[in-house]
């Protein structure tokens, strides 16, 4: 990437980077103190004409941007969650590093003591961390006398930093305003979005309640300044923390250490509110030594919590000896000069977001979906209420006209266009023209699959009470396995008298053996420890490819066919078969990589890398590799491991080597994307002369981000009603950003039956092949559709699925990596 041409590319990452880089500046450079009283200068603003602010908005459009309209095969009709932002800025904005002495930490108290020196800077200005905006220039030095809100003398320094012309102006900025925006709506920010607490809607027959809101952000893109806003949700549970713990101490029957246990498991990594002052914090420990009646030093003398709270924020603590939740300060706030670890008291602090028991309840969850669900039209009208309030708030008008911006009433729209629908490959020579749906689930369990594995040795363990669930099962699945060209021999059956972790594990150990194939077991109800203690027997101990199944999975008689044929198709694929393929047709010996990283929330200091790779040319065969990645160490490290010995297993199988590689890399974050090109890129193709001396093979990286707020709504009757855009839709212009020497692109692959269409951002940060942008989206599209563990189109391409699933099983349930004798066949799913 070219950086020389890109003026933003000397800008901080982030607003965090920011604070911190001036506040050190500040800090290193504060100037001598004349006790001066400047008097502000006079700026008269000439009047701006409709001409300049055209001039001045097309600056914010990238060079080369596209409409989509020119282009015949963009024939998609559709709108997008983002209102363009117009600018009327006719002078430049002066970014000052602001400091306090003596040092002012408290965000409410920089703000008021700011306030107190207007008379100095005028009215219109911002204030985020210690980066200061004002539309004049302060003369030097610019160094002010005022008074903390105790009292406390104070002395307040602005020192220039830079001269912003309009088109330099940070997004940091734009995103400030919006934050103020949002104030004066008398929204409440919770995380990094803002929900309105006075339109929340009761869940009472599950003691929750759903808090509307938003997400926002500016950012420029290739159709200009643009506020991206999109429809947010936050779950919050009626019941306190310490509701919790008391159902969990009733549930362990008072067992000491069974209630730390299960205490620890359920809430450390989890967010909890307190709605006194409505934040958000993370639970990093238990503290079951302190209680509301432990004290802690204050600049009067100790207090207790008790005491605290009710002269804080007139609370009444009535339980004294419950333990406190403790909440580490990370990075960002310790920049922010927040140091010392805060306590929470669980009796005034409630559980916030839904955990994986709430989302299986699929009662709960049907409940949720009719506020939390939003469908095209209606989130469009959530958006226009948001734009209408916005434009007639006088408040918020006056900000805009004083920093020369305009928010746009209507959203943006663009054209896009539909890839070619795939053929889809089975055994026996049948094929499946996929369709808007995207969903081939009965040619997938009634077609021969390419490459089936019989099973010929293989064990059913099992609770002895369920033995006719398991006739029922096993009746079924000798059915369904016939059309799919699997010959099923008859196997152990295992049972078990005593279901307990003990004779599980025990009885596991004895049953495998070399000779078997597949060990299945099924288990009376689902328990997160025992199915780890299967994994990590059939994982690590005793390599062997397994199944795990709840009785209650396949009790249902109605459903019992279809959940068997999921079954069989599953079990198939973890013996090493090819369940279907696509036709990919590039003429140079392929090579696919997914990457993908799981960070466990209970370790923040530890993450999972999966890494996955094709073995052959139809990405029908895979290579899975697992690495854990300690805090201080580089991700790329743990990967060169894993990407020399897939391309060494390549060639065994193939006899040569892949002539391209395309990594696709999840888990990366936008601030993050020019290190991977910078440092990841060169590091992946210094494996190659690992391989050979002169080895050098066409390397591609795509970074995948699932997690975006940039949503599609497809026009029908002329723009009057809106829906979700069929499956192939991609859109590479207006919305997207292309920073110079990359690409990018947004791809909606899958279908979905509630709510709106989240597509994919894809962007190239490295590319040495020879495919064209629309040859590069639609061998992305074809990959979509071969994840075996859904007869469908997923989210992101297949490797990049089954790099995941493989980081997630290490990560949270085995705790370490899986035998390699495993690394062939899908284990994971």
């Amino acid at each position: 990437m070219s950086k020389s041409k890109d003026r933003r590319a000397f800008l901080p990452r982030s607003l965090e980077d920011c604070a911190a880089l001036l506040a050190a500046f500040a800090e290193n450079q504060r100037p001598a103190v004349p006790r001066v009283t400047p008097v502000p200068p006079v700026v008269h603003a000439a009047p701006v004409t409709e001409q300049q602010v055209t001039e001045i908005t097309k600056k914010f459009t990238r060079l080369g941007a596209t409409s989509g309209k020119d282009d015949p095969k963009n024939t998609t009709p559709l709108s997008g969650n983002f209102v363009r932002i117009r600018s009327k800025l006719d002078h430049k904005i002066y970014q000052y590093a602001v400091s306090f002495d003596p040092q002012v930490d408290n965000m409410d108290f920089r703000n008021k003591i700011i306030k107190s020196v207007e008379e100095h800077i005028g009215k219109v200005h911002r204030l985020s961390g210690f980066i200061f905006f004002l539309p004049i220039k302060l003369p030097a030095p610019a160094v002010y006398e005022t008074q903390m809100p105790d009292g406390e003398p104070v002395q307040v320094t602005f020192k220039l930093a830079r001269e912003l012309e309009p088109e330099d102006v940070p997004m940091a900025f734009y995103n400030v305003i919006i934050r103020r925006v949002m104030r004066d709506l008398d929204m409440v920010q919770v995380t990094r979005y803002h929900y309105d607490p006075k339109a929340s809607h009761a869940v009472p027959q599950h003691r929750l309640e759903v808090w509307p809101g938003y997400q926002t952000a500016i950012n420029e893109f290739d159709g200009g300044l643009m506020l991206n806003i999109d429809v947010s949700h936050r779950v919050l549970r009626s019941e306190t923390v310490l509701d919790l713990l008391g159902s969990i101490t009733r549930r362990c029957d008072n067992d000491k250490a069974k209630i730390i246990d299960e205490c620890s498991r359920t809430l450390i990594g989890t967010a909890v509110l307190t709605r006194y002052n409505n934040r958000t914090y993370r639970v990093d420990d238990i503290c079951w030594e302190m209680t509301p009646m432990s004290t802690f030093d204050t600049p009067k003398g100790a207090m207790n919590f008790r005491d605290y709270y009710k002269k804080s924020y007139d609370l009444d603590i009535k339980c004294l000896n419950q333990p406190m939740l403790i909440h580490r300060p990370k990075k960002k706030e310790m920049r922010q000069g927040q140091l010392e670890q805060i306590c929470l008291v669980p009796e005034i602090t409630y559980v916030s977001g839904l955990t994986d028991e709430l989302r299986e309840n699929h009662i709960i969850m049907k409940d949720l979906a009719q506020f939390m669900k939003a469908t095209p039209m209606e989130r469009k009208r959530a958006i226009d209420t948001f734009v209408q309030r916005v434009n007639t708030n006088p408040n918020i008008r006056r900000h805009f006209e004083e920093w020369g911006l305009e928010l746009d009433t209507k959203l943006v729209q663009y054209y896009g266009k539909t890839l070619p629908y795939e053929m889809v490959y089975f055994g026996g020579g049948v094929t499946h023209q996929t369709d808007n749906r995207c969903d081939w689930t009965r040619e997938a369990t009634n077609s021969p699959v390419i490459t089936p594995v019989d099973l010929n040795c293989w064990a059913i363990v099992y609770i002895d009470r369920d033995v006719q669930t398991i006739k029922s099962f096993l009746q079924c699945y000798l059915k369904v396995a016939q059309p799919m060209g699997i010959q099923v021999a008859q196997p152990r059956l295992v049972p078990i008298k005593m279901d307990n972790n003990e004779n599980w594990v025990r009885t596991l150990k004895q049953t495998i053996t070399p000779s078997l194939q597949v060990v299945v077991a099924v288990f009376g109800t689902k328990r997160t420890d025992r199915y780890n203690a299967f994994k990590r027997i059939c994982c690590m101990e005793h390599p062997i490819p397994s199944q795990g199944i709840v009785r209650k999975t396949i009790s249902n008689e109605k459903k019992l066919r279809s959940v068997t044929q999921k079954i069989a198709l599953q079990i198939n694929v973890k013996l090493g078969g090819e369940l279907w393929s696509l036709k990919i047709p590039l003429k140079q010996k392929l090579m696919v990589i997914g990457i993908d990283v799981f960070h466990n929330p209970a370790k923040r200091s530890q993450s999972v890398a999966g890494f996955v790779c094709s073995l052959n040319q139809h990405c029908t065969r895979y290579y899975t590799r697992v690495q854990f990645q300690m805090e201080n160490q580089e991700l790329i490290d743990a990967l060169k491991i894993c990407f020399i010995d897939a391309l060494k297993r390549y060639y065994e199988i193939n006899h040569y080597k892949p002539e391209q590689v395309i990594v696709y890399r999840d888990g990366v974050g936008e601030g993050r994307l020019q290190m991977v090109e910078d440092y990841e890129v060169p590091q992946l193709k210094s494996v190659f002369e690992h391989i050979e001396p002169n080895y050098s093979p066409k390397l591609s990286v795509v970074i995948c981000h699932k997690r975006i707020n940039s949503r599609m709504f497809l026009h029908l009757n002329g723009g009057r009603e809106l829906a979700n855009p069929p499956p192939a839709t991609c859109v590479d212009h207006t919305i997207t950003k292309k920073p110079e020497g990359w690409f990018d692109f947004l791809l909606v692959s899958q279908h979905v039956r509630q709510g709106t269409v989240t597509p994919t951002h894809y962007i190239v940060v490295h590319d040495e092949s020879e495919l064209t942008r629309e040859q590069f989206q639609r061998l992305t599209y074809k990959l979509t559709h071969m994840y075996y563990n859904w007869p469908g189109t997923v989210r992101v391409p297949a490797p990049c699925q089954y790099a995941h699933k493989a980081a997630y099983l290490s990560g949270e349930n085995l705790k370490a990596p899986a035998s390699s004798l495993l690394a062939e066949t899908l284990y994971c799913l």
